[in-house]
């Protein structure tokens, strides 16, 4: 009994250590468990917490950098660049008050007569009812002819910027010549965009991001979101960008990215290799709107992908007299700072009524003027020119001549006259006219353009300068006065950055790099011929056309192999636009090469070139409307077609043309018919 007592207790015993042992354990294991739960809850909680204040400090301070950014771009961007015409040491044109809208034109189609159109047959409305007529009889033949035109040569869709923005998708690139105010058109953008403002309708939130495409040589990194703010932002403020600022608003489709200047990328393997890296900005951001401009020179052989093409159309008359309006009350108003006195500004309004309509008036006076005042830089240098002059030049060169003799001397002068110069200021303005000023520039223009540069630092443009001087009876020691006295007074020479100065506009630079050339006679000829397929030459060589006699570089151009695309030819049709002073053999030497490429048919596209400079020849060389009506009836149909289409494209002004338009009515082909009707 008590054995079994005893066992019956130790069992007893037993069974309570275990439960004893499991609830301790339990109590252990689930302390420990709820310990770490619980710390890993209020651990997380905490780094949530913490996130949640580092992600508040980041949006607060990507917010505040594009406060601050926005501003900055604002300012940066709100006074026009006069392209070195400065009227006063305080004058400053608000970008706002001068702008001018742009229309820009989108190709739809190839233009001009095609092989095969002439097998074309037209349903027209006659008195009787409808019929078809392979030959539409002589009161009908204009009708044939609009709607030959309409299914031949589709219309050229224009735009305006805000259209262009909103319905050619979000990669533009934009073509304009010299002077056409692309960079002002991005610099208006860049400023509209920043401070919140409408684009002709199209919202303006997004975040502008502009970038002078020269800087990518200069700075030479790559043309990624990373290094936006190596581009965009200065130095000021850099510092406060938060390293994926760019990054963010390309990715969120919030970033208009505005790349100027393509054409200043100097070199063909240059140009590609930005063409690259912009494509691949494209592909790695496709909703970013990015918007590219360049002169059409500088475009050639670059195909952005993916990217709508327009070109900026010329001034209508109706867009240069808002012009010549708002620039003359901009300056005028700036000169007399009528302030609030409501008198003052009474008077400085009617001066810049009067100055606008003289100003209009001139340019319409001249059929040649007209055509010049075409774009906001050659219109801004007419109406310099105008006040400084009685009469305007008819050519571009001559025009650009003035403007250089009124920023060198006359404006230079009205600026020094009741100043003292003191020292050798004074020894370099008394020693140097403006003929010797504009030769030492031109030295530094050209070694500056063959060196593919917009701007040299300091020291380098003042020793070019030193090393000029004795060429026109100048001292070396003189440069440093000479370079002061020119960036002060004419404004030539701006500075680009720190300590780093150019040209105020690459128009100047080129021109007066054509003036270098001049003086150096063969040897500068025979130079630009060397460069003739280089874009970034081009406008030098049509300028240094029309300095004088342009007869032996159109002669070496044509002595040229043309090669594919025939290069050599189209240049020296653009040298013969661009002439003052030419021999009538030169002419007609290019305009019966051009005749031959229409007639030979192995390319459209260089058959089109041709075509067109045939138009353009025509419009400024008397020699080569006859030439083209005797090449009537002597070649294919095709060259028949063409050549009518060029005369009735010149408006046929000699009697010779006229006749020739009136035989080809009756000939056996029918675009030829078409088009002599339709002339």
């Amino acid at each position: 009994g008590v054995g079994r007592s005893t066992i019956v207790a130790t069992g007893s015993d037993y069974g309570e250590q275990v439960i004893a042992f499991i609830a301790a354990f339990a109590v252990f294991l689930f302390r420990d468990v709820l310990t770490g739960l619980f710390k890993a809850l209020t651990g997380g909680v905490g780094r949530w917490r913490a996130s949640r204040k580092q992600q508040a400090a980041a949006v607060n301070q990507r917010a505040t950098f594009e406060d601050t950014y926005r501003r900055w771009v604002a300012e940066e961007n709100r006074f026009l660049n006069t392209r070195g015409i400065r009227f006063d040491d305080h004058v400053r044109i608000e970008l706002d008050r001068v702008y001018v809208r742009l229309r820009l034109k989108r190709r739809n189609a190839a233009r001009g007569p095609r092989r095969g159109f002439h097998t074309a047959r037209f349903s027209l409305v006659s008195a009787e009812g409808e019929a078809t007529f392979p030959f539409p009889p002589l009161p009908e033949q204009r009708k044939a002819a609009r709607e030959f035109e309409a299914l031949a040569e589709p219309k050229d869709t224009v735009y305006t910027l805000g259209e262009a923005l909103s319905d050619l998708g979000r990669h533009l690139v934009i073509l304009g010549g010299p002077g056409a105010g692309k960079t002002t058109l991005l610099r208006y953008l860049a400023r509209t965009f920043a401070t919140g403002g409408t684009v002709e309708g199209v919202d303006a939130s997004f975040l502008p991001v502009l970038v002078p495409l020269r800087d990518w040589v200069r700075k030479g990194l790559g043309l990624t979101a990373e290094n936006l703010k190596r581009y965009a932002v200065s130095d000021e403020i850099a510092d406060d960008c938060p390293d994926d600022f760019f990054q963010r608003a390309l990715r969120d489709g919030m970033c208009l990215l505005l790349l100027d200047g393509m054409d200043e990328v100097t070199t063909e393997t240059q140009r590609n290799e930005v063409a690259a890296q912009i494509e691949r900005l494209r592909s790695s951001y496709p909703d970013a709107r990015i918007v590219v401009t360049s002169r059409p020179a500088g475009y050639e052989g670059v195909s952005l992908r993916g990217f709508s093409v327009v070109r900026v159309e010329d001034f209508r008359p109706e867009d240069v007299a808002e012009f010549a309006r708002r620039w003359t009350k901009a300056v005028i108003f700036e000169e007399r700072k009528p302030g609030d006195d409501s008198v003052a500004q009474g008077v400085a309004r009617q001066e810049a009524e009067d100055e606008a309509e003289r100003l209009v008036a001139a340019i319409e006076a001249s059929d040649r003027v007209r055509k010049l005042a075409v774009n906001p830089l050659l219109l801004t240098i007419v109406a310099i020119v105008h006040r400084f002059r009685a009469e305007l030049p008819k050519e571009r060169v001559r025009l650009y001549e003035e403007c250089l003799q009124v920023l060198l001397h006359s404006w230079d002068t009205a600026k020094a006259r009741g100043r003292a110069q003191p020292g050798n200021d004074g020894v370099a303005s008394r020693t140097l006219d403006w003929q010797k000023k504009r030769a030492v520039l031109a030295s530094l223009a050209f070694a500056m353009h063959d060196d593919r540069q917009r701007e040299w630092p300091r020291e380098r443009v003042v020793e070019r300068l030193r090393e000029a001087l004795p060429t026109v009876g100048g001292r070396p020691d003189d440069a440093v006065p000479v370079f002061e006295t020119i960036r002060e007074r004419s404004g030539l020479l701006v500075e680009r950055g720190i300590d780093q100065f150019g040209f105020s506009h690459l128009t100047f630079q080129e021109y007066l790099a054509a003036i270098e050339l001049r003086q150096r006679g063969a040897e500068g000829r025979e130079f630009l011929i060397r460069h003739v397929e280089d874009a970034w030459w081009r406008e030098t060589l049509l300028l240094y056309a029309g300095l004088d006699d342009a007869t032996a570089l159109v002669d070496d151009l044509l002595a040229l192999d043309f090669g594919l695309f025939y290069t050599p030819l189209f240049v020296a049709s653009e040298a013969l636009a661009e002439a003052v002073s030419v021999r009538e053999t030169a002419v007609v030497g290019v305009t019966e090469r051009l005749i031959e490429e229409i007639g030979s048919g192995e390319f459209i596209s260089r058959a089109t070139l041709a075509r067109d400079a045939l138009i353009l020849l025509a419009a400024v060389q008397a020699c080569v409307e006859e030439r083209v009506v005797s090449a009537i009836g002597r070649g294919s149909h095709h060259v028949d077609e063409t050549m009518v289409w060029v005369l009735w494209h010149t408006g046929a002004a000699t009697t010779g043309a006229r006749e020739a338009l009136v035989r080809s009515l009756s000939s056996p082909h029918r675009g030829t018919c078409v088009f002599a009707a339709y002339g």
